[in-house]
């Protein structure tokens, strides 16, 4: 049976702004400020470091978020937006050219990359 895989990329903005509705209803809030930055990287789960300036204070605070509040936040993101996310995949996060994507896939086993390299068999 044939596989799907479907990867969603999301810019630093919109993945801020996943944050900040995903924060609306979790104890784990961003600092109140104005932001200044948002950093990702892969180490070896994907995470993302939020730079905010506290205006009252002059004060720079970082907040590091994890892979999994980071799936929520994107995937409450998508219900909210109208995306179509099927709720059977399997997903995960990744990064893409300095941005988080959301990869989705129905396979069963990981999808191999060379299996079009290999010789055919004579039918």
């Amino acid at each position: 049976m044939p596989s799907e895989l479907r990867k969603i990329i999301f810019e630093r903005s919109e993945l801020y702004d996943a944050v900040v509705a995903y924060n609306l209803r979790s104890k784990n809030k961003l600092p109140v400020g104005e932001l200044q930055l948002v950093d990702v990287g892969k180490d070896p789960e994907v995470f993302a470091v939020f730079h905010v300036i506290n205006l009252s204070t002059g004060q720079a605070v970082e907040k590091r978020l994890g892979a999994s509040y980071i799936a929520a936040a994107l995937l409450t993101y998508c219900k909210n937006k109208r995306i179509p996310v099927s709720r059977s995949f399997r997903k995960s996060l990744t990064l893409h050219e300095g941005d988080v994507a959301l990869m989705m896939t129905n396979a069963i086993r990981p999808v191999r990359e060379k299996a079009a390299e290999q010789p055919q068999a004579a039918a």
